[in-house]
């Protein structure tokens, strides 16, 4: 059997079609992973809202992320806030990062092209512009030092399939 021209490009659009579909279905995949990933930040989200608005006092829990209390030799810091909201019974303990199923982290900042921070969360500190310029407000790693202020002004962000950043929201907490 002889093919011709119009048997060569019929094998070629279907090979075409065929590599489509499979890119349409891997976008697919990443989009509703993506999805998943910043419903979780979301949710994190909400929670420090709440606790916010609730006053994070002396009876809050986790304990290590209460606000400040008048008089207190130290205030609590961002480490051990940190560790208790990623424990078993913190509101991260029992979300998964939706790309790799392994327990959801807090990281530094997105890194585009690496796959250890596809899906992770990133919380950072927003400082206040200086007086009198136009520069809009600075987002800066927390840092496991870093004092709980009573109303800590934070941005929260998941990293994408691809490792670049998804805004989520500015919070107070």
């Amino acid at each position: 059997m002889r093919l011709g021209g119009d048997g060569i490009f019929f094998m070629l659009a279907l090979a075409a079609m065929v590599f489509m579909g499979s890119a349409a279905a891997r976008t697919w995949r990443h989009a509703t992973l993506t999805e998943r990933s910043k419903s979780q930040a979301e949710q994190l989200s909400h929670w420090m809202a709440a606790a916010h608005a609730a006053g994070r006092g002396q009876d809050f829990l986790p304990q290590a992320c209460a606000a400040p209390q008048p008089l207190a030799e130290t205030s609590p810091r961002w480490g051990a806030c940190a560790q208790a909201l990623m424990a078993d019974a913190g509101p991260l303990g029992a979300m998964r990062n939706a790309f790799t199923g392994a327990p959801l982290q807090l990281i530094d900042k997105c890194k585009p092209g690496q796959a250890a921070t596809v899906g992770q969360l990133v919380l950072e500190k927003l400082m206040p512009p200086v007086p009198g310029t136009s520069t809009p407000a600075a987002a800066v790693p927390l840092v496991e030092g870093d004092a709980l202020a009573p109303a800590l002004a934070l941005r929260l962000q998941v990293c994408d399939a691809a490792g670049y950043a998804i805004h989520v929201a500015d919070l107070d907490f």
